[in-house]
């Protein structure tokens, strides 16, 4: 095998790869600080563990691209990560593969994508949502995380009070609606110290099963809302009433709240949007120095 002892950025597209040359090639790469790699579903079903063992790494990118068509509803594949000093992580996975990691201390950005469509078509059972679950407790340490609406809808199926914490959290977005991830929103923050910005997203706006809604549980104020938060968006809205609940939460119980931003749908009337501007101007406010803006 070739070394390249100079080589920072690799490209990888894993098609009829072979998991063991895989390794090879990353021991030949012995300074190498960003991978991609992109693994196709319908052309790779045989390859079933992914050994990324790169001590220098600081950023891995990882697409899973998947068939609708292929029979398998959770991957049989497998990513074994052991990067120490990893600092930026994304994973576009529509398939739920196994991830097992190490804890990564240095880690500073973690986006985990996709398993929309996954649940669309299919409900894992909790053993197969807790692939994600443990791929979140492997990135605790992070500073800025992001979550899309499938993979929190994921982790509901997963979760039974189990979610871990978040020592160094400074930046949330989620990606929820009543359908994924608003049981979760509480439990998020009350297992985040101390982080300032919170962005809350819809990014489907379709209409699910009802036996997937969940309510919002706001029983317990976490004490980083009330003295931490400094600035809250929620984007894509729809105006739903269960939108409005969390907006009323999140302004009511914030006492050093800043900014909140509330962003509608496009296509939405402009007569409502106008008379949600005025509800939303109405709703109790915490924090004496906060502003509301409109987009």
């Amino acid at each position: 095998m070739v070394c390249f002892p100079s080589l920072k950025i690799l490209y990888f597209e894993a098609i009829d790869s072979n998991s063991n040359l895989m390794q090879t090639f990353f021991r030949s790469c012995p300074v190498l600080e960003e991978l991609t790699i992109h693994v196709d579903i319908e052309f790779n079903e045989n390859v079933t563990t992914f050994d990324i063992t790169v001590p220098t790494l600081k950023t891995l990118i990882i697409y899973m691209l998947t068939d609708c068509n292929v029979n398998r509803h959770v991957s049989i594949h497998k990513f074994v990560i052991r990067a120490h000093n990893l600092e930026q992580l994304y994973i576009d996975d529509d398939t739920l593969a196994c991830f097992v990691m190490d804890e990564t201390p240095f880690i500073s950005d973690a986006s985990l994508d996709d398993c929309f469509s996954l649940l669309s078509r299919y409900e894992p059972s909790k053993n197969e949502a807790n692939h994600a679950m443990v791929l979140l407790r492997a990135i605790k340490n992070t500073k800025f995380l992001s979550l899309s609406e499938g993979v929190m809808g994921v982790l509901i199926l997963a979760f039974d009070g189990n979610l871990p914490t978040f020592p160094n959290l400074i930046r949330l977005e989620a990606a929820i609606d009543a359908y994924f991830g608003r049981k979760l929103l509480p439990h998020f923050l009350n297992n985040s110290a101390n982080p300032e910005v919170l962005i809350l997203k819809k990014e489907y706006d379709i209409e699910l099963p009802l036996v997937r809604f969940f309510y919002f549980e706001s029983e317990i104020v976490p004490s980083f809302l009330i003295l931490h938060v400094k600035e809250i968006k929620m984007i894509h809205m729809m105006g739903d009433l269960d939108e409005l609940e969390v907006m009323w939460y999140l302004l009511k119980n914030n006492k050093v709240l800043k900014r909140f931003l509330a962003g509608f749908i496009r296509n939405i009337d402009s007569k409502i949007k106008k008379y949600l501007h005025y509800q939303i101007s109405r709703f109790p406010k915490g924090s004496n120095s906060l502003e509301v803006e409109f987009c």
